[in-house]
């Protein structure tokens, strides 16, 4: 799809704030639901956690298809710089949820199996 006014290009950069918002939401969401499935040591409700990682799985890669499309329309329209700044923050992005996962292994981990070597690989996570 082609989109040749600027204010298209405007309201498809609305759009992205937009989604970008709709994830910080998300992973508020999904901190909330992993402090609560914490809350339930030792005997942790693993299917409540299944459950919230598949809703937070399918609400970012929708959100991430969504900005993918909204970097192709910049691209189409040879706003290539746009382009090029969409894609490295959805590549941040990728990159935040993969340690965001990791870290919550950790926490995990870390309840379970109380020792300090824990404690440095959370420090070194949160320092990436």
């Amino acid at each position: 799809m082609s989109v040749t006014t600027s204010v298209d290009l405007i309201n498809e950069l609305k759009r992205f704030h937009y989604l970008e918002a709709e994830r910080v939401e998300t992973y508020g969401l999904f901190e909330e639901g992993f402090r609560a499935y914490l809350k339930g040591a030792p005997n942790y409700n693993l299917q409540m956690y299944k459950e919230l990682v598949n809703e937070i799985t399918t609400t970012f890669l929708n959100i991430s298809k969504d900005i993918i499309g909204i970097k192709n329309i910049f691209e189409e329209n040879g706003q290539h710089a746009i382009s090029e700044s969409v894609s490295k923050i959805q590549s941040l992005e990728q990159k935040k949820l993969q340690l965001t996962a990791d870290l919550q292994i950790i926490r995990q981990k870390e309840i379970d199996e109380p020792y300090d070597a824990l404690a440095d690989e959370i420090k070194e996570l949160k320092s990436k």
